[in-house]
């Protein structure tokens, strides 16, 4: 069985992008600031996940005690 390897297919490495020196700068920056964070556990924040404003949960707790209400008088009156 034949395996093509990358180095030995000219369309791949005539596809490939030369990476000019200030990407490559970028790069090794980059990879030096993910060094730093290995091993780190990622900071929580406090408030963190979905935020629901309180106007949207009051305006819920209304519809739904004002509603248990309107069935209560429906069922005694």
């Amino acid at each position: 069985m034949y395996r093509c390897s990358q180095s030995f297919n000219p369309i791949l490495t005539y596809l490939q992008a030369v990476q000019t020196p200030r990407q490559r700068l970028a790069n090794q920056k980059f990879a030096k600031k993910l060094e730093k964070q290995m091993g780190k556990p990622k900071p929580k924040k406090v408030g963190e996940g979905p935020e629901i404003p309180k106007w949207l949960i009051f305006l819920l707790c209304f519809l739904i005690m004002g509603g248990g209400l309107l069935e209560l008088t429906r069922l005694f009156f």
